[in-house]
């Protein structure tokens, strides 16, 4: 499982830390964001969209897609 460490230093140099583990994007975000409002940043919503594959791109097969990420290091 995914683990995430988000620190923040601010201009009086407290530190900020939030560590948790994730594995649903959703869910990731979603504490991304509670980060985010607690070290003072002021928005509505962070939120992801999910879109079928192949909808854009029909073309593409699943294989295209596991190429991408097979190629980062």
């Amino acid at each position: 499982m995914p683990r995430f460490v988000l620190s923040a230093i601010d201009e009086d140099e407290t530190v900020t830390t939030k560590k948790f583990e994730g594995v649903y994007l959703d869910d990731v975000v979603s504490k991304v964001q509670d980060f985010l409002h607690g070290v003072g940043f002021v928005f509505e919503e962070l939120h992801t969209q999910i879109y079928p594959i192949n909808t854009e791109h029909p073309e593409m097969t699943d294989d295209d897609y596991r190429s991408i990420y097979n190629d980062v290091d």
